[in-house]
């Protein structure tokens, strides 16, 4: 009995007929899906990339009833893997310990996604479900600009999530410049408010004092109550365990780890929870971001119930209650800007993060998101940068950035480079401190209004592209 095969790659399908106990063959196999081979892959090593498709082979063959041979020493994958693009290495930082966990996200970095076919209708579906639109002053549809330029690209990005970086140059040539200066002025620019004077009272303690002990001594004098004002004792501590790193000279000894790193030069971040009224957890799971992953995880029916997606890992949470309001993601080492590390945590990791907050906040208060407020910190060795996000404007979610800090690494440069750092992670504490004051005005009121919620765009979860390698071949047969 004849059995008719459709093979697809996308811009055309061949049939190859094969008489049932007849053995199929895997180079006609791999000639003929040649197209959707190449298209298909998402930078695996090539070798791994090749027993995928085995697999798929034998899968298909199996499931025709076809018998199969075993692969000849003439194999064909050559002239696919002519054609394909090199593998992405993952870049692992040389300070990861052996026994790092394979689901840590500082340790094991993961490139963006490639988008496949389901991907696009998928992008379609909900943005036809967006209603609630920011209209500029031009009339240019923000949400529709987003969505027609990220349609076009191949893999995973902010953009997917309804996320805006208008800083981001892949916006310069989609929004004209008035757009993008309207749009910026409606990024929160929290992280750049200035000082209480008390507050800059204690940080002009610090000029022209460039030793230990000059340093020491000028905030050891201040007096400061962690009751009545904690956010005095908060600036006059925070100098204080940062000067007694070169309570043995006058440089840092290195650290080892990225939590050394953490606790030691940037321990003044987590303290900052005094001031926004928050708990912090190190090395956990987002809850919020498990939650968006696997929004459309079901029980299976035809098929096995999908695996659970893993959910980011940042190094530290802010939270209120169980609530998460910021994050910090850190290196140990600098390697720029555009380090792989720095790009992917900046530009990728922590905005999805940050939406995934505000996303649960929203959905567990049963409320729009337009007056929640959160921050990540993005830590490269002794160089800092934070984030802000706010959803006030359409079903945008804006990103705010600051600028990128060096840290101190001699007494000499404490007056000069800590005070701005300090500000930024003051400003940041009060940006979480505005959002737990907002969750406990709307707690405080009762509601039984079980009308429905309007929409707004969830953080975009990429298909799984290794299962089209088998899985879906049997949509064509």
């Amino acid at each position: 009995m004849a059995i008719e095969e459709v093979y697809k790659d996308g811009t055309r399908s061949s049939q190859l007929l094969s008489q049932e106990g007849e053995k199929l063959s895997w180079n006609k196999f791999i000639l003929d899906m040649k197209n959707r081979i190449i298209s298909d892959y998402n930078g695996e090593e090539h070798k791994k990339y090749k027993s995928l498709w085995k697999h798929a082979y034998k899968t298909t063959a199996k499931n025709l009833k076809l018998d199969f041979g075993t692969i000849s020493h003439e194999d064909k994958w050559e002239v696919i893997e002519k054609e394909l693009p090199s593998p992405y290495i993952i870049q692992l930082s040389s300070s990861l310990s052996s026994k790092t966990s394979s689901n840590s996200n500082t340790s094991s970095l993961e490139y963006q996604k490639k988008l496949i076919s389901t991907d696009y209708i998928k992008l379609k579906e909900i943005h036809s479900k967006i209603k609630n639109k920011w209209i500029l002053s031009s009339g240019t549809d923000v949400e529709d600009t987003i969505y027609n330029v990220s349609k076009t690209f191949n893999y995973v990005h902010p953009a997917h999530s309804m996320i805006l970086n208008p800083n981001d140059p892949t916006w310069f040539n989609h929004f004209s410049s008035e757009d993008l200066v309207e749009i910026k002025e409606h990024v929160d620019h929290s992280l750049n408010n200035d000082l209480p004077k008390e507050l800059k009272d204690i940080l002009s303690l610090l000029n022209q004092k460039t030793t230990f002990r000059a340093i020491y001594d000028a905030m050891d004098a201040v007096s400061a109550d962690p009751v009545n004002n904690k956010e005095k004792y908060w600036f006059k501590n925070s100098i204080i365990n940062y000067i007694m790193l070169f309570i043995n000279g006058p440089t840092m000894v290195p650290f080892k780890s990225e939590e050394d790193l953490l606790d030691d030069v940037y321990g003044f971040i987590k303290t900052s929870k005094q001031l926004s009224n928050t708990n912090t957890e190190k090395k956990t799971e987002s809850t919020a971001s498990s939650e968006e992953f696997n929004k459309d995880r079901l029980i299976g029916s035809i098929s096995k119930i999908n695996r659970k997606i893993a959910a980011n890992h940042a190094d530290l949470v802010f939270k209120y209650l169980t609530h998460e309001l910021g994050c910090v993601e850190i290196g140990l080492y600098n390697k720029g800007p555009t380090g792989t590390k720095e790009l992917q945590e900046f530009e990728i990791k922590t905005p999805l993060m940050l939406k995934g907050f505000i996303l649960h906040l929203a959905k567990d208060y049963k409320t729009m998101p337009n007056n929640f407020k959160v921050i990540s910190f993005v830590i490269s060795g002794m160089y800092i940068s934070a984030q802000v996000m706010t959803c006030n404007k359409g079903s945008v979610a804006l990103v705010g950035t600051s600028q990128r800090y060096h840290m101190p690494e001699s007494p000499a440069e404490v007056p000069k480079l800590l005070p701005p750092v300090l500000k930024l992670v003051y400003n940041c504490a009060l940006v979480i401190e505005s959002t737990t004051s907002h969750l406990k005005a709307i707690s405080s009121s009762v509601s039984l209004d079980e009308s429905s919620e309007a929409y707004f765009s969830p953080c975009f979860v990429a298909g799984d592209n290794k299962r089209t390698h088998a899985a879906a071949f049997s949509d064509y047969v």
